[in-house]
């Protein structure tokens, strides 16, 4: 009976190490392209339609800055409300 021979080093791959099991680069990808979809994509749009309805509401704000400023100035009062001149 004849023993089995063994490979010599200089035989073996010289490439990188594939281990049976484990997902390479384009499976990854794959795997990480989904997770965008499923978690990724949700946030964003809950997160844009947050700021949307938010800028609305600063837009509001702003406009009755703008008319209550406007209010002032017709009045005759040149000076912003809350503000004052005396210097310590």
């Amino acid at each position: 009976m004849v023993a089995p021979s063994v490979p010599s080093p200089a035989a073996l791959p010289a490439g990188p190490l594939v281990v049976p099991g484990v997902p390479g680069a384009p499976e990854l990808f794959v795997i990480l392209l989904i997770a965008i979809l499923l978690f990724g994509l949700p946030l964003v749009l809950v997160a844009g339609g947050y700021f949307y309805l938010r800028r609305d509401e600063s837009i509001e704000e702003l406009e009755q800055r703008i008319a209550d400023l406007e209010a002032e100035r017709a009045a005759g009062n040149d000076e912003p409300a809350g503000t004052d001149d005396e210097q310590s």
